[in-house]
């Protein structure tokens, strides 16, 4: 647990697919991405590409599941990272007054 409180100021969050077309309860599909069909995996990285925590969705039984899916998911990910005073960049997937809300309740910009 040492290892994360030497974590950079800024870190990302972005998502990823991992190509697998075989059977899998959690398989995803995503229309607009180079692989359509695999596994979905969300990750915090440090701005040189440092993977810090990952999750790999699991489907209807992953606990970042259901409403609010991506308040959730971001949540999940800077658990370890909150009221340390860390600034999260991500994409417009995630962005939303209720997670921006949290966010800076808890010192994360």
């Amino acid at each position: 647990m040492n290892d994360l409180i030497c974590a950079q100021k800024e870190l990302s969050l972005d998502e990823s697919m991992i190509l697998y077309r075989g059977r899998l309860l959690f398989r995803q599909y995503i229309k607009n991405k180079k692989h359509k069909y695999g596994m979905k995996l969300y990750m915090l990285t440090e701005p040189d590409g440092l993977v810090l925590r990952l999750h790999l969705y699991g489907g209807s039984a992953d606990i970042t599941c259901g409403k609010g899916h991506t308040v959730k998911v971001v949540l999940h990910l800077l658990k370890d990272f909150v009221e340390k005073g860390h600034s999260v960049y991500m994409d417009n997937f995630y962005n939303g007054y209720n997670l921006a809300a949290k966010l800076l309740t808890h010192k994360t910009y």
